[in-house]
């Protein structure tokens, strides 16, 4: 697991400060919108887990999400297949280009990436 620095563990309590109304706990509802302040993207099918692990309506604490964090940026990157699987299943007609509304949907709709036929 990736060591947060210290001055990105400051910016991640002064956003989880800011998400909770300055109390100790943040409503497990809103860990995707601070994980997003924060600069960490969670796939839907990974927000659920943390979601099942915790409990769908607890609480979760900075302890927590720093964890949750750690383990987001120390994934690897995704690697030459993937880029590749999801650049063709986004190039719907096969021609080698991506759509601007193909990307757009991508872009603005965070649930988009499960619906691809990724590893196809």
């Amino acid at each position: 697991m990736a060591k947060i620095s210290e001055s990105d563990r400051k910016k991640y309590e002064e956003a989880f400060r800011v998400s909770s109304g300055g109390q100790s706990t943040l409503p497990l509802s809103n860990l995707d919108q601070l994980l997003r302040i924060c600069g960490v993207y969670v796939l839907p099918k990974e927000l659920s887990e943390y979601k099942n692990r915790f409990g769908m309506n607890a609480t979760i604490d900075l302890v927590s999400v720093l964890d949750i964090i750690s383990r987001e940026v120390s994934k690897e990157p995704a690697n030459i297949e993937q880029l590749l699987s999801l650049f063709k299943a986004l190039d719907n007609d096969n021609t080698g280009t991506i759509s601007v509304a193909a990307l757009q949907t991508v872009l603005c709709d965070p649930r988009q990436p499960d619906s691809l036929p990724l590893g196809q």
